[in-house]
C-alpha cells in the first residue's frame, strides 16, 4: 500500500443465531490509527502512513464463542 492511499479490510463471519459482533484491533497495540474507521466488520484506513503498517486482527464473538482473523498492512517507507 502506498503512503496517502486508502485501504479497506473486510471481515465476515458465518454463524447461526446469535449473530457475531465484529471488532478490529491492531496486534500488539490494540488501538487503531486515528484515521481508521471500523464499521460492520470493514476496517478502512485513510491517508495511510508508514506508522500504520502492522497486523490487524478482526475478532468475531457471540455468546457461544469467538474466532479471529488477521490482515497485514505493509507500507513502504519514503
Amino acid at each position: 500500500m502506498n503512503v496517502g492511499s486508502t485501504v479497506s479490510f473486510i471481515c465476515t463471519a458465518k454463524s447461526k443465531l446469535p449473530a457475531y459482533t465484529l471488532v478490529w484491533t491492531r496486534n500488539g497495540i490494540g488501538k487503531l490509527p486515528n484515521r481508521a474507521m471500523d464499521f460492520n466488520g470493514i476496517l478502512t484506513i485513510q491517508n495511510v502512513q508508514p506508522e500504520d503498517a502492522g497486523i490487524y486482527v478482526c475478532t468475531g464473538s457471540n455468546m457461544l464463542g469467538m474466532d479471529e482473523g488477521t490482515a497485514r498492512l505493509y507500507v513502504p517507507g519514503l
